[in-house]
């Protein structure tokens, strides 16, 4: 038989499929007692849940559920959840969420719909967290409560946050309003608590003119990615800042972390530096649960994070993150050939299970142990595309 030269590669694939799927029921009925047709079930959405024996899709939901928990607090650092429950949380400041919210939105509107059928995907090859933005909220110091009749604001930098680079670092000052014309000017000084010979003296860091906001007040971010620089490579010089934005002898800036106005306690905003992720792209199956699929698919999971008792979560509230599950009969191996080859090689070794192969990112606003709102970006938290390994 002579095939022709135009066919596209589009068309190949529809008919490997086709062949595929009307010769796999012929294998499954003739080697009913043979490894080929061994139920193959991945437990969670991520690359080593390995293989199991449950017959019923909630069993693997479960199972999964627990998997996304367990890589959520590793991916961010944590041994176990947060326990925010009766504690004075923050409160974001509102332009902040909604900047969040937009981010959040357009995110959404970029991922693929799920459709039952062959899907084209792009895959990642890290596997840690990005993170995208740190909101750090100032607190008591420890050790130093005021400085020459100012209060000390003090940042804490967890560990996990140090290993970045700060791109940009700003302070967001609350600075109290008036209604009164023309608005009078304020001169605002940022200084930078130093150590030196067991006393801390002060470093002007920033000295600026702003004219006093009309109103009830507002948010002033004031520049300080070279400081804030110097504290991420070295921690230990982090002790503080100290701000003076006085008018007629009177402090207009809020500075007290313990003070009556917990939301608009100062705070600062850093953008780490990202590095850039290598893609491929790959084929991938798509099924739900009313599709009469015995093979190795994609199947839909709703994540809610309430549901699961992560309330420390602020973002999203819940997600998609599918999983993967169905058999890997000997005809479907030929379509990895690392996979093939090492089946052929050792024909006694376990056989490969339906697993993730291609993982996606999520962006996620969550309370750190500090109670610092952080955002980041976490990998292999959606399964794009499953196959057998």
């Amino acid at each position: 038989m002579r095939f022709s030269r135009d066919f596209s590669p589009r068309r190949l694939i529809n008919c490997a499929v086709l062949v595929l799927l009307l010769t796999v029921p012929t294998i499954l009925s003739d080697n009913s007692g043979g490894a080929a047709t061994r139920t193959k079930k991945n437990f969670g959405a991520f690359e080593n849940a390995g293989c199991g024996s449950c017959k019923m899709l909630e069993d693997v939901k479960a199972r999964s559920l627990e998997m996304i928990k367990e890589q959520i607090l590793r991916k961010i650092g944590m041994k176990k959840a947060p326990n925010i429950t009766g504690r004075v949380l923050p409160q974001v400041p509102l332009h902040e969420l909604e900047m969040i919210d937009q981010g959040l939105a357009e995110m959404q509107s970029d991922e693929p719909e799920f459709k039952p059928g062959i899907t084209i995907t792009e895959e990642d090859d890290e596997d840690h967290a990005k993170t995208e933005k740190m909101f750090i909220f100032s607190q008591k110091h420890t050790k130093i409560r005021h400085q020459q009749d100012h209060d000390i604001l003090f940042f804490p930098l967890v560990e996990s946050a140090t290993k970045y680079h700060v791109a940009n670092a700003s302070i967001f000052i609350y600075v109290e309003g008036h209604d009164r014309h023309p608005l009078p000017e304020v001169r605002v000084e940022v200084f930078k608590v130093l150590k030196l010979n067991n006393r801390h003296e002060m470093q002007k860091v920033v000295s600026t003119t702003i004219h006093q906001p009309y109103g009830v007040g507002s948010w002033i971010p004031f520049d300080l990615s070279e400081t804030v620089s110097e504290w991420f490579k070295n921690p230990r010089e982090n002790h503080g800042f100290v701000v003076r934005a006085e008018l007629d002898g009177k402090q207009i800036a809020i500075t007290d972390p313990s003070g009556p106005d917990k939301g608009k306690i100062p705070y600062l905003e850093v953008t780490p530096q990202q590095p850039k992720a290598r893609k491929r792209r790959s084929l991938g199956l798509n099924c739900d649960e009313n599709t009469n699929q015995p093979l190795c698919c994609r199947y839909p999971l709703t994540v809610r994070f309430e549901e699961i008792g992560f309330n420390f979560i602020l973002a999203p509230k819940s997600y998609e993150a599918f999983y993967c599950h169905g058999e890997c009969p000997y005809l479907t191996l030929q379509k990895n050939a690392h996979t093939h080859l090492a089946t052929m090689a050792s024909p006694n070794s376990v056989q490969p299970c339906c697993t993730p192969r291609k993982m996606r990112n999520i962006t996620m606003i969550y309370f750190d142990l500090h109670l610092n709102v952080v955002v980041s970006n976490l990998p292999g938290m959606v399964v794009d595309r499953c196959g057998c390994s």
